[in-house]
């Protein structure tokens, strides 16, 4: 065998192995990212905060369609610095936009969080850049301090 022949053997090797062994446990790994996957707030959750609900309506492989939405509740001694990590983040005392507050209206366990009256918000909307047509790929968050209650929602139209 001269030196082509062996290089291209040992290419098609590399292929194969490539192809047939990393790329299961690449998607395998993407996977179970996506099940587990980190909250998308700029700051973890402190220690000790409890989920509430969660809900996921996205479909297929990449998580084009649907919505999710997170509530927890941040336990009471962490309650006054998580605020301050969401302030530093740019989250502000607004009132929800519509769009957001219809979703969270329907989520039983975000009521407390709607009938604040002091809330930190943050909303971005991803699809003004890329499509023009607004609340059709967003994220929002809310958190009151009072009662710890922390809420976001993703939406993917």
């Amino acid at each position: 065998m001269n030196r082509k022949e062996i290089l291209i053997m040992f290419s098609a090797a590399l292929a194969g192995f490539l192809l047939f062994v990393v790329s299961p446990l690449l998607l395998l790994n993407y996977i179970k990212w996506v099940e587990t996957r980190p909250t998308t707030l700029p700051v973890d959750f402190p220690e000790g905060t409890q989920i509430i609900e969660k809900i996921d309506t996205h479909q297929g492989f990449f998580r084009e369609k649907g919505v999710t939405v997170v509530v927890a509740e941040v336990p009471p001694e962490s309650r006054q610095s998580f605020a301050q990590q969401l302030r530093e983040e740019e989250f502000i005392d607004f009132y929800p936009l519509d769009q957001v507050r219809e979703i969270l209206e329907t989520v039983e366990s975000a009521a407390p969080l709607l009938e604040a009256e002091r809330v930190l918000w943050t909303f971005h909307d991803d699809t003004l850049v890329f499509t023009g047509k607004p609340f059709s790929d967003y994220f929002a968050a809310a958190y009151d301090e009072e009662t710890g209650i922390c809420c976001y929602v993703e939406y993917d139209e």
